[in-house]
This record gives structure tokens, sequence and C-alpha cells, in this order.
């Protein structure tokens, strides 16, 4: 799903500019196009959560990163709590 995404906005942003190549000014609309994506992009960032290993690095310790590895791999983990102390042991050791 993620290959798919970028492969389309490369393919956007090829069709954009080679619709836009003709116009004297055509470099105005592909940056007024995609600067808008780029700060919505960029405010996204705001709402998604802290990585496990930034927690450990900050020294956020074990619980706040415990509930990280919760919400991002899924409420199937929090059922097993080998796996989640298997993970920061490899983040730990890594």
């Amino acid at each position: 799903a993620k290959e798919v995404a970028i492969v389309g906005g490369i393919l956007t942003g090829l069709i954009l500019s080679y619709g836009t190549a003709a116009d004297v000014g055509g470099w105005r609309d592909t940056y007024a196009t995609c600067i808008p994506l780029a700060c919505g992009l960029a405010a996204g960032m705001v709402f998604l959560p802290e990585s496990p290993r930034w927690l450990l690095l900050s020294g956020k310790g074990d619980e706040a990163c415990k509930s990280a590895l919760l919400q991002t791999e899924g409420r199937t983990a929090a059922q097993d709590p080998v796996f989640i102390e298997s993970k920061l042991d490899l983040i730990k050791n890594s």
C-alpha cells in the first residue's frame, strides 16, 4: 500500500508537470498544487504516535514504550506480553 501511494504521487507530479510545462509560468501552478499538500502532511505529523524507539532513547521509560508498542502493533499484541518484551529487548539491543 505504501509503494502504491509513492508511485501514485510520482505519477501525479509527472502528469501535473507535463500539463503545465508549455505555460510560461507553469512552475507556479506546480508549486501552488504541492504546497497545500505538503502543509497537510506536516499538520498530520502532529497526530502520529511517538515511536517506541524514540521513547526509549529519550529516557521516557519502559511503560511509555509499552503503550506506544500497543498503539503501533495493535490489540493482539496486548494479549501477548512475551511479544512486547521481545520487541523492547530488540529495540534496546539495536
